[in-house]
């Protein structure tokens, strides 16, 4: 690699760092979730988002920043979580091991 990339590497600012971990954490389980759901494309996910193409296609390629509220429309579209807090997710695990049992 190049001392220029390698600098330009060396120089991101750890908080966009992060920002790039977690969106693409998020679409990549949007994705998944797509996936286990059935819609086979970002149209079909417009189409019950109620939004157009381009609008999903700019969400999911990070050219549009992702709001809480949009990642809950997705949630509602999907019928499930995409992110969730610590505390939801410890009790939604518990109680899948409870069933378990």
């Amino acid at each position: 690699m190049s001392d220029l990339i390698t600098n330009a590497f060396n120089e991101i600012d750890p908080r966009n760092e992060k920002f790039i971990e977690k969106n693409t954490d998020i679409v990549e389980e949007i994705y998944a979730l797509m996936e286990q759901h059935g819609v086979k494309s970002q149209k079909e996910l417009a189409k019950l988002l109620g939004k157009k193409e381009s609008e999903v296609s700019k969400l999911l390629t990070g050219i549009q920043n992702m709001t809480l509220r949009s990642i809950t429309n997705l949630e509602v579209a999907l019928g499930t979580d995409i992110i969730m807090t610590a505390s939801k997710a410890k009790e939604k695990f518990r109680k899948n091991d409870d069933e378990q049992e």
